[in-house]
């Protein structure tokens, strides 16, 4: 946005579409620049603060301020402003003005929600007409979350990608769903795409529930048994340590963190080479394939780890031929180290630094540094041997690669994708599934 004057109401619509609340006549009349003025919009909060002549406001005027309630302490805290306006004194002549009322479902809001128009009273009848709106901000309602959710968790498969909303709900979109909104499920704290078309995700309770394409729904296999507190791929880590998972694949022992892979094929997962490697407690990684043995093939390094992930088993490579995936870590020191097949991740260095996380994709990875920073390496499979040199800008809470997508959460909530995510190489988040 360009200081000292209002934007484009329309772009202004356009970028805030999708991320507010229920509906509610929360405010209605004159802004003070004397006076803060709070509203509350569902999870989105407004607040009100004086602003001095400046580049802002040559005259001094009004910061509008949006944002979630992240904290739910009743107060925006400065980290939770995603958006703010200025009403500048003698830009539109008299006092400033806020109202806010109900927006019916249609273009502006999907579902229904607030529509607040601000400007100033140019004619002093202590109203705001039609000529005197300069900004008008749609907060809407979302259906599937009962108001403006954040991402916790976002995941990313072959062209299409999941994600959990702050309050759990679950949205998908990308290749191989035909609405972006799934069913009522439940909510759920983790999940990952077991397949191009199924999902496996925990519950509050760490309860595991897994179901097919958006045609059936059903699973149609028996789930392993047990509360888990993660899952990955077609595996996951129980309460107590142990590792459960959808086939007969077996990680005996006790493990602070598994990963393991996900296919491309149905639950048959048919002609998909399954391994799982999981995080002993005592730091070392132990990786094994279906048969239950340890993997010749994705055979760990020496060293502790904290988290590993495994990528897609379908790369080929000569030296240890087809199916065989890669698998990277992050060691205690912070440091990542990757292992396996690793013929097209390694057209990059892997990055230096120190990580909280690491996601292994089909041939690229992508990690989250300790400042938040995300570094990606490798390929992007439709490209061949090109580098995958997408990595995004700015600071981020939570990074997943996938097939040839990847997908981030900025640490101010929003979703970036980015990456080969359809035949013409663009990303686009839907606008109904976050901002």
């Amino acid at each position: 946005m360009e200081r000292g004057r209002t934007v484009d109401s329309s772009t202004l619509s356009t970028r805030l579409r999708g991320r507010g609340p229920l509906a509610a006549l929360a405010l209605a009349g004159c802004l003070n620049t004397d006076a803060q003025v709070n509203a509350t919009f569902g999870d989105t909060l407004m607040d009100t603060l004086a602003e001095p002549p400046g580049d802002n406001c040559p005259e001094g005027g009004i910061q509008i301020r949006l944002g979630p309630d992240r904290n739910a302490n009743g107060t925006l805290d400065p980290d939770e402003v995603t958006q703010q306006e200025f009403l500048c004194t003698g830009a539109g002549g008299g006092a400033p003005l806020a109202v806010a009322t109900d927006e019916p479902p249609g273009d502006n809001c999907a579902n229904g929600g607030t529509r607040l128009d601000v400007g100033n009273d140019a004619n002093g009848d202590g109203l705001l007409g039609a000529d005197e709106i300069t900004e008008t901000v749609y907060l809407c309602d979302d259906a599937a979350a009962g108001g403006f959710q954040e991402p916790a968790r976002v995941v990313t498969g072959a062209r299409r990608s999941c994600a959990i909303r702050a309050g759990g709900a679950l949205v998908c979109w990308g290749e191989g769903y035909f609405v972006t909104n799934l069913p009522e499920r439940g909510t759920f704290v983790d999940l990952d795409l077991v397949s191009a078309t199924e999902i496996c995700g925990l519950d509050p309770s760490g309860a595991l529930s897994c179901w097919s394409d958006n045609m059936s729904w059903e699973w149609p296999a028996a789930l392993p048994g047990g509360t888990f507190t993660d899952w990955s791929g077609h595996c996951g880590l129980r309460t107590d340590g142990t590792v459960g998972c959808l086939d007969d694949l077996r990680l005996d022992g006790t493990y602070t963190a598994v990963a393991a892979t996900a296919c491309n094929e149905t639950h048959s997962f048919t002609y998909c080479p399954r391994y799982a490697c999981g995080v002993r407690t005592d730091g070392t990684v132990r990786c094994v394939d279906e048969s239950g043995a340890d993997s010749v093939a994705l055979a760990p390094p020496a060293g502790t780890f904290t988290q590993v992930s495994i990528g897609y088993p379908y790369d080929y490579n000569p030296t240890i031929g087809y199916g065989v995936p890669f698998a990277c870590g992050v060691r205690t020191d912070g440091t990542l180290d990757c292992w396996g097949n690793r013929r097209r991740l390694d057209i990059m260095p892997i990055p230096t630094g120190t990580f909280q996380s690491v996601s292994a994709g089909l041939t690229h990875a992508c990690g989250l540094r300790t400042d938040g920073t995300v570094a990606c390496w490798g390929s992007v499979y439709p490209l061949g041997f090109a580098p995958f040199d997408l990595s995004p800008q700015g600071t981020f809470r939570d990074v997943d690669a996938g097939w040839d997508v990847s997908c981030a959460i900025r640490t101010d909530g929003e979703l970036a994708c980015w990456g080969w995510c359809d035949e013409t190489g663009t990303c686009n988040v839907p606008a109904d599934v976050y901002r």
